[in-house]
């Protein structure tokens, strides 16, 4: 066991979580009883302290009374491995004060922290004292996660104003559908009541020419209305690779597995093959010939030919090459045919939908799929996707490019489409 080993109090596993998911973003190996399921390791923690570049323990309420928490942290006290952190403490318990704690009191991982950096550095000290790291690792890893972070921070926020305005417009086109279609409706009705009254011919004449223009503006007002809602749908998928782009430098890091030692290899006990097991009959016929009286000498052929019978067999079992373990992994490696329902979950994507801004007849959310292609238009753009297989029981996994992956899931007539942590749910059309 080398690197860092994080001390806690269970109470406190929820931020000790995060802590561990932390440093090992900056490429440290961390440890964490999580990660030692089924073996004693207060034993191995013990046997292997000074191979620790640290001994990280978490100060809080509940692990300042803990006596495992104790125990742990005068074992790298001793050891000259502790490190205390502070978190809702406000300083460490006696002992361990004489050691300075850093407090991390705020930190959520996502802003810069003066007590985050100050541990980071604390860490480099130590792990550089060991050689595992070089000089200035660990903090340069520091800088460039926390410029990347508000570099995704920052495109997020400009994903969310673009949704924002294209929801605005959206809204807009809204209204002056609206205006438009009762202006046309009005037209409409003028002109069948100059009809009626038979006026004359200027008077039909410029009533035509009203509700021509009120439909040109009808016409007008519903193209930017799918415009719009093409723009809100390129927003909100913006919004959503946006959002999930930065939430996938917070996902929960892989727990560690300490490494097994190789199993002792038993040599496989010699075979009997073929040869042997003839010379071991010609050896009895040479015996049997040789010691027997002439009278007996067919009676005792007869019985040792039925035994030589029973070892032939027995040989001949014994002589086949056993199975290697490469074999007996390719076996158990062989994929089976998947049971998954792709096929009858993507085909229940097909057709149209109605909801967050399409409708049916009119303008619907219209999928087609294709083997392992989807088509989908909404106001006249398509888009291509590929789909990629099966996420949970139904939720069909879909790509639109290398940063766009969508689930796409089918329940009860309602298809609701998720990425990112943002969702959009439609209702299947009549028909």
């Amino acid at each position: 066991m080398s690197g860092i080993f994080l001390s806690y109090s269970r109470v406190d596993s929820g931020f000790g979580r995060q802590v561990i998911s932390g440093l090992r973003a900056l490429g440290l190996t961390c440890w964490w009883d999580q990660d030692m399921q089924g073996v004693s390791w207060q034993e191995e923690l013990e046997r292997k302290i000074t191979q620790l570049g640290a001994l990280v323990v978490i100060w809080t309420p509940a692990s300042c009374s803990s006596k495992f928490v104790r125990a742990e942290a005068a074992l790298a006290l001793n050891a000259d491995k502790l490190v205390n952190v502070l978190y809702g403490a406000p300083q460490p318990p006696f002992p361990f004060n004489g050691i300075h704690g850093l407090a991390l009191d705020g930190w959520t991982g996502r802003e810069p922290h003066h007590g985050w950096r100050l541990l980071v550095e604390t860490l480099e000290q130590n792990l550089v004292k060991l050689g595992e790291v070089t000089p200035g690792r660990l903090t340069e890893a520091l800088a460039k996660r926390e410029r990347d972070i508000r570099r995704r921070q920052t495109a997020l926020a400009s994903a969310e104003e673009a949704h924002v305005v294209a929801q605005a417009a959206v809204g807009q086109a809204d209204v002056a559908m609206a205006e438009a279609k009762t202006a046309a409706t009005t037209a409409e009705d003028r002109l069948m009541r100059v009809g009626a009254m038979r006026g004359g011919p200027n008077l039909l004449k410029g009533a035509q020419a009203d509700l021509e223009e009120a439909r040109a503006v009808l016409q007008q007002a519903e193209q930017a209305r799918r415009a719009a809602a093409t723009s809100m749908t390129s927003a909100s998928r913006a919004l959503s690779r946006a959002h999930a782009t930065l939430e996938g430098m917070f996902a929960p890091s892989e727990e560690l597995v300490e490494p097994e030692p190789e199993a002792e290899r038993v040599p496989a006990p010699p075979r009997l093959g073929w040869p042997a097991a003839f010379a071991l009959l010609e050896a009895a016929r040479r015996l049997i010939h040789r010691a027997m009286f002439p009278a007996w000498r067919p009676l005792a052929a007869g019985s040792v030919a039925t035994i030589a019978i029973g070892l032939l067999a027995v040989f001949a079992f014994h002589s086949r090459p056993a199975p290697t373990a490469s074999a007996f992994s390719l076996l158990a490696a062989t994929p089976r045919p998947p049971a998954d329902g792709l096929a009858d979950a993507t085909r229940e994507l097909a057709g149209d939908w109605s909801g967050h801004l399409a409708t049916c007849g009119r303008d619907p959310l219209r999928i087609a799929v294709d083997g392992t292609s989807i088509l989908e238009t909404l106001s006249d753009t398509p888009s291509t996707g590929t789909i990629l297989g099966l996420d949970g029981d139904r939720a069909v996994r879909v790509s639109f490019g290398p940063d766009d992956t969508e689930l796409y899931a089918v329940s009860g007539g309602r298809l609701v489409i998720t990425a990112g942590g943002h969702s959009l749910s439609y209702d299947r059309c009549a028909g």
